[in-house]
């Protein structure tokens, strides 16, 4: 090293001696114990990462960098007489030495997740925030492209996350408690059907936490859930002609699935409407089993050639309206044994059945628009029905 480098480095050596000293005379006493403070913790920092080992060691240089352009911003703010701004300098060069200490640690270890007791509301927040990344994980692994309506879902999952959070901080625990379950449950029904969909496996553990610590409503709906998953995976495996008959069901269980969410969400009640789901599901899953033999295949339509007789006709009329009676008046009963309010429902129904065997005999006849306002009347009343036991008011539907 030659003389004027060394003569250079000695007389800033001096300089920032002197700038120490004279801070120390200016400054009140705690303000020199922290910059004193800091000014050996650099020192010590220094010599730390001269014999570290740690693999990150160039985080820990960088972090004891911006330690020192934050002693240095505090000294000059001291020389100006701004004690306010040479203390946040100082408090903020110390944070830059924690984090390079943590870097400089031989073993470094993950810090690890707040432990929250289990069920409370910040647990059901934690566990909706890893659900939301497992699930996308998994979605980007499995190169699994969701649709439309998925990928809103998913979306409005992350927004329910971020208004737990919120409500949380603003002292609505319950409320926040209330969006985080929703949210898994959200998630998890998202997960069941782009696993019936796609063939991915979707596992989340939303579901286990669920079963876990999830209130009786979210219980029920979790049930209706399940129940519907089983049925769309029978409706892919069906024939054509099965599936266009149940798909009507599955897509009314899947609105009243959501709806039911929605309820729990607001605070509102929801057995009467999980009831509904699942009333739809079965009515789906019958209408599925119908259109298979004992061996599991579809069963052969019946020859409808004008060489049939007229008797044949007639008993393949009357089945037609036996069967179609019959479930009905096993809606009745499960009415009547669930709902003792239930009365106008079943009357509605009742009338279900007898526009449905017009509908027939008029087809049948070869009138086919008349049988068609028949028809049209059984579905009104059917979706009049539905309303009446989901919410307990109904209305005519125009778009059906």
């Amino acid at each position: 090293m030659s003389p004027s480098h060394k003569s250079n480095k000695s007389n800033g050596d001096d300089l920032f001696s002197t700038m120490k000293k004279v801070v120390a005379i200016l400054l009140p006493s705690n303000l020199t114990k922290i910059t004193d403070a800091v000014s050996n913790q650099l020192g010590d920092a220094r010599q730390k990462l001269l014999s570290a080992d740690s693999s990150i060691k160039s985080v820990a240089r960088f972090c004891i960098d911006d330690a020192e352009d934050a002693y240095q911003e505090a000294i000059y703010a001291l020389k100006d007489g701004y004690s306010e701004e040479a203390m946040r300098c100082c408090k903020k060069a110390i944070s830059y030495l924690k984090v390079a200490n943590f870097h400089l640690k031989t073993n470094q270890e993950l810090l690890p997740e707040p432990a929250f007791k289990e069920g409370s509301c910040e647990d059901a927040i934690q566990k909706l925030a890893r659900s939301i990344g497992q699930f996308k994980s998994v979605i980007e692994y499995t190169n699994c492209e969701l649709v439309r309506e998925e990928h809103e879902r998913y979306m409005e999952v992350v927004r329910i996350f971020y208004r737990s959070l919120d409500d949380l901080a603003g002292g609505k625990e319950e409320v926040a408690s209330n969006n985080a379950l929703a949210g898994l449950t959200w998630l998890y029904m998202l997960s069941r059907f782009v696993e019936v969909r796609s063939g991915a496996s979707m596992t989340v553990a939303a579901g286990v936490y669920l079963r876990e610590h999830g209130p009786v409503d979210i219980q029920r709906i979790l049930d209706l859930v399940d129940s519907l998953v089983e049925a769309r995976r029978l409706h892919l495996d069906a024939s054509e002609s099965t599936r266009a008959r149940t798909e009507q069901y599955l897509v009314a269980a899947t609105r009243t699935l959501n709806q039911c969410v929605s309820d729990f969400l607001e605070g509102s009640s929801i057995e009467k409407l999980v009831r509904a789901g699942k009333m739809e599901v079965r009515m789906a899953n019958r209408l599925i089993e119908s259109g298979f033999s004992a061996d599991g295949e579809p069963q052969a339509v019946a020859d409808e050639s004008e060489s049939e007789s007229d008797s044949d006709a007639e008993r393949r009329l009357s089945d037609r309206q036996y069967e179609f009676s019959q479930r009905i008046a096993h809606l009745q009963q499960l009415i009547k044994d669930n709902d003792p309010d239930g009365l106008r429902i079943v009357r509605r129904l009742h009338q279900v059945s007898s526009y449905y065997g017009r509908a027939l005999r008029l087809q049948e006849e070869g009138n086919s628009s008349e049988a068609e306002r028949y028809a049209r009347s059984a579905h009104l009343d059917i979706d009049f029905a539905r309303q009446l036991f989901a919410r307990g008011d109904a209305i005519f539907s125009d778009t059906i």
